[in-house]
């Protein structure tokens, strides 16, 4: 009383006048082929997300690691000029949440999707780390 996924082949059976009386027919249950093609399809999209997590990683850490630099320089000039020094501040917390964000991508072990705009689905960080920790 289950359905499975399966491949069906059928031939015709024809008589010595080579006039059809009857199908022969082939059912090839192909449920774990298939369960194996999604599963390496699967693993396939979540080698190609590591690898650009991995590739955002590196190319945005070297910029991130000047701004918190000269972000660091700039609130040690600057305080005695509140606003600026407070601006200065708010440049290294973004950074710094930046570089949270990277971390997390580094830690990605499934590809869980959800619905942005117009459409659009983009990587849920969140559950994709939860979904990892369990």
């Amino acid at each position: 009383g289950k359905g499975f996924t399966c491949l069906l082949r059928c031939s015709p059976i024809e008589d010595e006048n080579l006039e059809t009386t009857g199908i022969l027919c082939l059912y090839t249950d192909i449920s774990e082929r298939k369960a194996a093609a999604e599963a390496k399809g699967q693993k396939d999209r979540l080698q190609a997300v590591l690898e650009l997590a991995g590739t955002v990683n590196h190319e945005l850490n070297q910029p991130m690691q000047v701004i918190s630099g000269y972000a660091e320089l700039l609130a040690k000039r600057l305080h005695e000029e509140e606003d600026l020094c407070h601006r200065a501040n708010v440049i290294k917390k973004q950074v710094g949440r930046m570089a949270q964000i990277t971390r997390k991508m580094n830690r990605i072990a499934k590809v869980v999707s959800r619905e942005y705009v117009d459409g659009v689905r983009i990587l849920d960080l969140e559950k994709a780390l939860a979904e990892s920790e369990e």
